[in-house]
């Protein structure tokens, strides 16, 4: 509040005089005074809209803080399941990668397999097409010397040499006379004595 200094009226003034200022100065103080009222209402008035806002503004800080807190909740366990993921895809690809490793390992002993099985047939068919062979020639010596020597019994066969016709990949073999000729078709047995002079007409009959 402001202080005002008060004029005393000099000792010449008379009573009235004094009177008389006495009640303007207090006239003024009266004004002076509402105005201080009016002043203090308003900043008062402005004071309470502030606390109300301060208070407003403090609930949605509380509120913001509680969002806040539960948003740094959620993004713990958003990191935590994403740190899961990661960890679960990485071992899946490594899985994966171990899986790819082990079919072109498996292929690979495939395409082994099936070669040694392609060697081991081409061995087989060779090992064949010899014993055929073997068995053609001893059929064939075995009836020249039974010719030679004129014996009319057929020669002792050792094991695996009989006359019978042997199956190779198939396909039957007949033994050879002592011309080469299939036995089946010129009517001769192997070891059998063939009297040259007697034509084939003949020992039909």
């Amino acid at each position: 509040m402001r202080q005002r200094g008060v004029a005393f009226p000099p000792p010449l003034l008379t009573s009235m005089s004094i009177i008389a200022d006495a009640k303007k100065i207090d006239k003024e103080f009266i004004q002076e005074e509402k105005q201080d009222d009016k002043h203090v209402k308003a900043i008062e008035k402005d004071l309470k809209k502030v606390e109300k806002k301060e208070s407003g503004l403090a609930k949605e800080a509380s509120k913001a803080e509680k969002d806040a807190a539960k948003l740094a909740k959620k993004e713990h366990e958003t990191a935590e399941k994403l740190n899961d993921a990661i960890h679960a895809h990485e071992n899946a690809s490594i899985a994966l990668q171990r899986s790819k490793e082990e079919v072109q390992n498996k292929q690979a002993a495939l395409g082994d397999a099936s070669r040694k099985i392609e060697k081991e047939q081409s061995l087989l068919e060779e090992a064949l097409r010899t014993k055929s062979t073997h068995i053609h020639e001893h059929a064939i010596k075995r009836a020249e010397l039974s010719s030679i020597s004129g014996s009319s019994q057929e020669p002792s066969f050792t094991h695996g040499s009989d006359v019978q016709p042997q199956k190779t990949q198939g396909h039957a073999i007949s033994p050879l006379d002592s011309n080469g000729q299939d036995a089946g078709q010129s009517g001769k047995v192997p070891g059998a004595y063939q009297d040259p002079h007697i034509g084939s007409s003949e020992r039909a009959q």
